[in-house]
């Protein structure tokens, strides 16, 4: 219970988000506001991850802006509990825009903590490090959007890269469902971190 508290807490009080707030960058619209939920399930473990997202996305001009993410998950498993939260704010560009489709540069910083709580023993441990986004972004008929994002990004002293094959389907103007799937690679423990998340969110 304090577990889900303290996520809606911070779900009121914290303005982060990136998920593909495709819809404020392809109309320049004021501040808008993200919250969500996600399902994190990494192909190569045996654990699910659940939780709320929140996030805002901030135009600056026509072409720069700020997108923002904050994500809140755990997972029980065999009365081991798990809880992954991470931070990520970057500043971005968008260029070649066309009628339905553009592209888009991001850049900035990354934060993770991660605790794990296995009877009477628990541990803890967090980093921060550097984000770096391409994305090529189509919108359909204003309803049907679609996302293909190369990442890489710095945390533990490894480096990891994941290309993101993203969909989202707009129901009316404040509720999203979308999914996403990941393919990645670490470098340091030469391993896959492949990933799907599914959400549904409500803009505000």
């Amino acid at each position: 219970m304090k577990r889900v508290l303290l996520c809606l807490l911070l779900l009121t009080l914290m303005v982060s988000f990136s998920v593909a707030a495709m819809e404020s960058q392809l109309n320049h619209r004021d501040i808008e506001l993200f919250s969500g939920y996600e399902r994190q399930h990494p192909l190569s473990q045996d654990i699910d991850y659940d939780g709320p997202v929140i996030g805002v996305f901030i135009p600056l001009g026509k072409r720069w802006f700020i997108n923002a993410k904050a994500s809140f998950q755990s997972e029980s498993l065999r009365q081991n509990n798990f809880d992954l939260n991470r931070q990520q704010v970057t500043l971005g560009y968008t260029f070649l825009q066309a009628t339905n489709t553009f592209w888009q540069v991001e850049l900035g910083g990354i934060r993770e903590q991660f605790e794990q709580q296995i009877e009477d023993f628990s541990a803890e441990d967090s980093d921060s490090g550097y984000l770096g986004k391409l994305g090529w972004n189509v919108n359909v008929n204003g309803k049907h959007q679609f996302a293909i994002i190369a990442q890489g990004h710095l945390l533990y002293e490894t480096n990891r890269y994941l290309l993101h094959n993203q969909y989202r389907y707009l129901l009316g103007q404040d509720w999203s469902v979308g999914a996403r799937f990941s393919l990645g690679y670490d470098e340091t423990f030469k391993h896959d971190v492949n990933e799907y998340r599914l959400h549904i969110a409500y803009h505000f």
